[in-house]
């Protein structure tokens, strides 16, 4: 209760200081204005997006942190669930290689959509992709943390509340995104559709052709490691 009512209480602050903003707009936009300009897209996606889009409210900055900021949440409901919910910390752990595998999907989308956006006369740069498909990584912030505390309260019979509360967290972000798309492409409902379908297909293909990248280098490397190797003995 007391942390609903804090989180209420904060959203309320965020959302005056984003009206100030509007009315009194700032010569340059921090990156404490930009994270706090986060809290307004992802209620009201439409407008949100296309204020970043138009006329700046978003950054870099505030993009990566928020990203960032994403990504530790995800290993931290990961690892510190509680040891119902959560995965074990082993010696094979490897923190890095899981925050590439949270975060590859959402680049890998980045790079198709701008791809397949491009050849679909979408109005949206590469810049204004990114930054959508960060502030829209938000929700995973605000759900996940509170689902992790949650979730080393509950036992394993109340598994629903915390799958709930992670579909609520990942089908929020994912809404957004989509939304997004629209807003900063300029395209109607049905376009946006197909744009994201061929974005999808647009992965697949990208991961294919990095999967088969790796698999050439690295007979490429055994040749030439074997090469070496051969001519070391024969010299």
């Amino acid at each position: 209760v007391v942390f609903f009512a804090a989180a209420v209480r904060l959203l309320a602050r965020v959302r005056a200081a984003n009206r100030a903003d509007d009315l009194n707009p700032p010569a340059k936009i921090g990156v404490g204005r930009q994270l706090r300009y986060a809290f307004f897209p992802i209620f009201h996606p439409f407008d949100g997006f296309y204020q970043i889009k138009r006329h700046h409210r978003g950054g870099t900055a505030g993009a990566m942190i928020i990203m960032a900021a994403a990504v530790v949440t995800s290993m931290v409901s990961t690892y510190l669930s509680g040891y119902l919910y959560s995965t074990p910390v082993t010696g094979q752990t490897n923190l890095l290689l899981d925050a590439f595998q949270f975060l590859f999907p959402f680049l890998l989308f980045i790079v198709a959509n701008y791809c397949v956006t491009s050849l679909f006369d979408g109005e949206g740069s590469a810049h204004n992709i990114f930054l959508t498909v960060a502030y829209a990584m938000l929700p995973l912030v605000l759900v996940l943390l509170p689902t992790t505390v949650i979730a080393n309260l509950l036992s394993l019979d109340e598994s629903m509340i915390v799958t709930m509360l992670k579909v609520i967290a990942y089908g929020w972000t994912l809404m957004l995104i989509f939304f997004g798309m629209i807003a900063i492409h300029s395209y109607g409902f049905v376009k946006n559709i197909l744009a994201t379908l061929f974005s999808l297909l647009g992965m697949l293909i990208i991961t294919f052709l990095l999967l088969l990248f790796a698999s050439l280098t690295q007979k490429f490397y055994i040749f030439l490691y074997n090469l070496v190797t051969e001519l070391s003995y024969r010299l």
